[in-house]
């Protein structure tokens, strides 16, 4: 193993809003592991090793050219750990200076694509801008400046017409951008019907549960057991039961 880099999978980031290129950390072949951090808009602004000690520490202007830092803010001609990522948690080719985005490579020198919008006009009339001139925003895949990938107090929504939220999460082009944390999105509950059942009385009855989309249909319901003899069906009956009150 000479690199080896870990994100996070979405168990492990369950009730935190999480961009898709937030680095957890890096191992090498040394052995030693690196931690990243990030700041606010995901640049990854130092790494630490396991103590929690800085070891390297890293700046960037708004198109995202890097200067490379050590532990007491030293500018260094390059990185003593062979670092590579950078801007907004992307991958800095050393040789050219410019960083990958998936699709198209970014020159932060200019601070604009090099090549044209494989989607043509979906940022606008220019085919080679970044980011629509707004560093603030995000685009990890290279397609699609995402103005409307914030965050929102704990929940995420994207723009309209950018973008799309299913089950609690951002996607854009297919690839999973932002896992919404589970507090307070409108996009992250359902409404369930749970069905229950009374095999002492052959009694029927429902509750409603409100719960986050990725709950189980058994874990939604269960709070709302009309009492310790009613049992939970696991599908809705498929004919008439006599229904009754719970008692």
């Amino acid at each position: 193993m000479e690199k080896q880099y870990v994100w996070p999978a979405p168990s492990m980031v369950e009730g935190v809003s999480a961009y898709i290129d937030q680095l957890i950390c890096r191992d090498d072949a040394s052995p030693q592991r690196l931690y990243a951090c990030q700041d606010a808009n995901s640049n990854l602004t130092a790494i630490t090793d396991i103590s929690g000690d800085v070891a390297e520490r890293y700046g960037f202007d708004p198109y995202g050219t890097r200067t490379i830092m050590d532990a007491s803010w030293g500018v260094l001609s390059a990185s003593a750990y062979d670092w590579v990522i950078g801007h907004q948690g992307l991958m800095h080719d050393v040789e050219s200076g410019q960083v990958y985005n998936r699709w198209r490579y970014l020159n932060p020198a200019l601070g604009n694509w090099p090549n044209r919008d494989a989607r043509q006009y979906a940022d606008g009339s220019n085919l080679y801008l970044y980011l629509r001139n707004n560093p603030q925003n995000l685009d990890p895949l290279g397609q699609t400046a995402a103005a409307g990938l914030i965050l929102t107090g704990e929940c995420c929504e994207a723009e309209p017409g950018i973008g799309t939220v299913v089950g609690g999460v951002v996607i854009i082009g297919g690839v999973v951008i932002y896992l919404c944390s589970r507090s307070g999105s409108k996009d992250n509950v359902r409404t369930v019907t749970c069905y229950w059942y009374r095999s002492s009385t052959g009694s029927s009855t429902t509750t409603t549960a409100t719960c986050y989309v990725d709950v189980s249909y058994a874990e939604c319901c269960g709070p709302t057991s009309p009492g310790a003899d009613w049992k939970l069906r696991t599908s809705p009956p498929q004919h008439r039961y006599p229904t009754t009150q719970p008692s």
